[in-house]
């Protein structure tokens, strides 16, 4: 009696919570990918937001962030040193999307990419976050379980059930929950929960909206609609994600709706590596029926249609024939850290929406692990405006330039004038890529004193290196310009706000 008892149970645990091991090569594959995407997309602005003579010094960065916050490139604030970390790093991503020495290549990742985020935190955004945990617990499972090098290559080969019960996929599964569930509860303002003007103001937000989202402005009252039914979907689907009835049906229809909930965001908004950071934790949460079933069928489709793909299509099995095959074990040491690890995180996430509290002392565990999360997409209300900078620099001559491109494009040879026109292209033209965006809406903040002063020393010897004389830099300001987003699709006037100033020396 109690064998049966523990059978079903084990049964209902894994319709929940088990992953397939399939899908766990898919995702680890993604993440290398997804993990070289985003280093590519730093290399840019490498020199001028990872090295001494940046715009954080490694010297500010001590003084502002906790010193449990570590990073390898606090060891070295030169260019070479931060070239060989992202070497390093992208060498361990193609490791880990070949699957050779898969575990230590998943850590390797985590270390790499972690210390890349605390090196300048100002660069930040959720979507860093959430390919940061991916990693994370993604060192805790068995990715290179198939479809690697590891596998391929190992001197026993047992047949292996494919279905991957642990506390770690329990964790992979929750965490992508509660960052929709505390989302949703952080989304507090009028705008959501009473008079439903969030995505309208959201997509008239033009340092945000793609082309789509503007024409989608037109239509208020279908956004209204679709701003409660965001908020109703962020609380309720993720329970899709492991609801035990349904052999795989629920869960694909749950990953088949984030999917396209992120699809119609990012077609109306650019909201950087969001959508593809969520794609990338929905390959790890395919079930069976989706290998088993579906994948077979389209393929034997497209086999059928076209005779150039017959013959090196694979054929791929309809079931997990799993009578004959050994499970694989969770390690119960890895299964007790990742239990810790999932109700520490549970609890961080009540910090962030209510008076709870963690005792300081955890303040080691947060960020030595990494696990500290925050889930302010566009919480507790979406941005009420039309905003971007400009960095107004006096030359010695009395006239006034917009720095802003320069900085951003590292190239201060050319002289724009300043300006309060607004840009015809924020999103896609204006601030050369989505770290110097977040870097701008991070100093321009109170509080920031310091770090606008390092700013002013960068920018000023770069701009001062190349021009003398009448062009000699002075002094500079940052410098909010505003405009409102207005019931009806009215536009209101641009409205200028200086935030600071700071002389050249």
């Amino acid at each position: 009696m109690q064998d049966r008892f523990s059978t079903r149970l084990h049964e209902l645990a894994t319709s929940m919570f088990g992953l397939d091991l399939r899908s766990l090569a898919l995702f680890r594959m993604a993440l290398g990918v997804l993990v070289l995407m985003d280093l590519a997309g730093r290399v840019p602005g490498m020199r001028a937001h990872y090295t001494d003579e940046g715009v954080l010094p490694r010297s500010l960065l001590v003084s502002s962030v906790s010193q449990w916050r570590w990073s390898l490139m606090k060891l070295d604030g030169s260019y070479g040193f931060q070239v060989v970390v992202f070497i390093g790093a992208a060498l361990a991503c193609i490791g880990l999307i070949a699957g050779y020495r898969t575990q230590v290549m998943a850590v390797l990742v985590w270390i790499f990419l972690f210390s890349i985020q605390v090196r300048n935190p100002m660069v930040s955004s959720a979507a860093d976050t959430l390919l940061r945990l991916m990693v994370f617990w993604g060192m805790l499972l068995p990715l290179g379980a198939m479809w690697s090098l590891d596998a391929r290559y190992q001197r026993e080969r047992p047949a292996l059930s494919r279905a991957f019960l642990s506390v770690a996929g329990a964790g992979l599964i929750l965490q992508i929950a509660m960052m929709y569930w505390f989302t949703a509860w952080m989304k507090s303002g009028d705008q959501w929960r009473e008079d439903g003007t969030a995505l309208y103001l959201a997509t008239g937000a033009g340092q945000l909206t793609r082309p789509f989202g503007v024409f989608i402005h037109q239509f208020p009252d279908l956004l209204k609609v679709l701003t409660f039914a965001s908020l109703f979907f962020e609380f309720l689907i993720p329970f899709l994600l492991f609801w035990p009835l349904g052999r795989g049906w629920v869960r694909l229809a749950g990953i088949a709706g984030i999917l396209g909930f992120h699809g119609g965001i990012a077609l109306m908004m650019d909201v950087g590596i969001f959508p593809w950071v969520n794609t990338l934790s929905m390959m790890a949460l395919l079930p069976a029926l989706f290998w088993d079933r579906l994948v077979p069928q389209a393929l034997g489709v497209v086999r059928s249609r076209s005779g150039r793909l017959r013959d090196w299509l694979p054929e791929l099995p309809r079931r997990d024939n799993a009578g004959g095959e050994r499970r694989l074990a969770a390690n119960p040491f890895v299964n007790a850290f990742a239990a810790f690890c999932l109700v520490y995180v549970f609890l961080y996430n009540l910090t962030t929406v209510s008076d709870f509290r963690l005792p300081q002392e955890s303040r080691p565990v947060t960020y030595t692990l990494g696990m500290y999360q925050k889930w302010s997409m566009f919480a507790p209300y979406p941005p009420l405006s039309t905003s971007w900078y400009s960095i107004r620099g006096y030359m010695e001559d009395g006239r006034a330039i917009n720095l802003l491109p320069n900085v951003v494009h590292d190239d201060f040879s050319d002289i724009v004038p300043f300006s309060v026109f607004e840009p015809e292209n924020i999103p896609d033209g204006y601030y050369y890529d989505k770290f110097w965006r977040k870097y701008f809406d991070a100093v321009t903040d109170d509080g920031y004193g310091p770090e606008q002063e390092a700013f002013a020393v960068y920018a000023c010897s770069r701009w001062n290196a190349e021009h003398s004389g009448a062009e000699h830099l002075d002094r500079l300001q940052f410098v909010r310009l505003r405009r409102a987003t207005l019931p009806d699709n009215e536009k209101g006037d641009v409205q200028l706000s200086k935030i600071s100033e700071m002389a050249c020396e």
